[in-house]
């Protein structure tokens, strides 16, 4: 059995729509989870300063930095990253 998943991943794809993010960020704080933030799309451009002050962690998913010409800092995530970091997360939230 695998042990019980400490983190939640939330996932932003666009700046609208996210007027649920900050009090599901407090909710998923309240019940001890690290909260791990997922930028895709135009939000993981380096201009885009989003998720800072969100979230514990904060990544850019890397394919998506390549298709727009950015370099790819170390930490970003590829897709099999991506994958497993969403199967092994207590609660998992696309905003």
């Amino acid at each position: 059995m695998r042990p019980a998943a400490r983190y939640s991943v939330h996932l932003l794809r666009t700046r609208e729509g996210r007027e649920g993010l900050t009090p599901q960020v407090l909710a998923d704080r309240d019940e001890g989870l690290e909260v791990r933030l997922v930028l895709l799309h135009d939000l993981a451009d380096p201009w885009a300063h989003v998720g800072e002050g969100y979230a514990d962690v904060v990544v850019r998913l890397a394919d998506d930095l390549r298709r727009r010409g950015h370099p790819v800092p170390a930490g970003s995530l590829e897709y099999g990253e991506l994958v497993d970091l969403l199967a092994g997360a207590a609660r998992v939230a696309s905003w």
